[in-house]
């Protein structure tokens, strides 16, 4: 089956009492959409969250002060905390860099929960690129 070069990321940006859009991002989740899984899961490690901007205008997505290409855009995917974008390798690697280089107290907005240690090791680097998630994904 030959391997699609789209990532799902996912966001937990709305309200977890009832669905609604809040537009600040409490957790982000990579997905590799073939096969599917989990790459990468980051959490906001402050609490209250440190705020993240989110929104979603056509094909163009706003995560904290810069706006991202994307292919797609889904609404409560998986239950109603969560909405999603597909975007190609370059702009998942563009984004994630982004939310590497987001820090509140010199350290770090998200912190990772869990995922491949590929990208773990990328996270804490802050240089992902589009070859290394392909990498990534293949698990070279």
């Amino acid at each position: 089956m030959p391997k699609s070069n789209f990532w799902e990321i996912a966001f937990a940006v709305n309200d977890s009492r009832n669905g609604n859009f809040v537009g600040q991002i409490r957790a982000i989740q990579l997905c590799a959409t073939k096969p599917f899984d989990i790459a990468l899961s980051l959490e906001n490690q402050f609490e209250p969250p440190a705020t993240v901007a989110f929104r979603a205008q056509g094909d163009m997505v706003r995560i904290g002060r810069k706006w991202f290409h994307i292919q797609n855009y889904q609404t409560w995917v998986g239950n109603w905390c969560w909405d999603s974008i597909a975007v190609d390798s370059e702009t998942a690697a563009a984004i994630l860099n982004n939310l590497c280089s987001m820090t509140l107290h010199k350290q770090k907005k998200f912190s990772p929960e869990g995922g491949w240690t590929s990208m773990w090791d990328l996270y804490e680097k802050g240089t992902f690129t589009a070859e290394g998630l392909e990498r990534a994904r293949n698990g070279e």
